[in-house]
């Protein structure tokens, strides 16, 4: 067996453990269940946007250990797409409101005319 052919059996077999993997993770959430990493429109702000097809209910969900309770079980986010949403949580801006209502500046001396 020569080094290209070997080469190319190993790249099968990782194909196939990659997609044995992929079906496993679908495998543990129930169907009809769909978790997607979005962004905000009007700040960027990451959040994550659950749907269930059975009970019909969408939500938006903008803290990561929240645990969506519908159709009489608990869901909490996937790990892969919770990683993700804190990561880009931590790396993102601060939102409208925050930079709106947030933290104030003290208020600038106006006797220097």
């Amino acid at each position: 067996m020569g080094v290209m052919e070997q080469e190319a059996k190993e790249l099968y077999v990782q194909m196939a453990h990659d997609e044995a993997e992929r079906a496993r993770q679908v495998a543990e959430l129930p169907f009809g269940i769909s978790f997607k990493l979005m962004k905000a429109q009007y700040d960027g702000r990451p959040y994550v946007k659950a749907t269930c097809s059975h009970c019909k209910t969408i939500l938006n969900i903008e803290n990561p250990e929240y645990v969506w309770v519908h159709c009489g079980m608990g869901d909490p986010i996937p790990a892969d797409i919770k990683e993700q949403f804190i990561a880009r949580k931590q790396g993102s801006k601060p939102s409208l409101l925050q930079r709106v209502f947030g933290k104030s500046e003290p208020a600038r001396q106006l006797d220097s005319f």
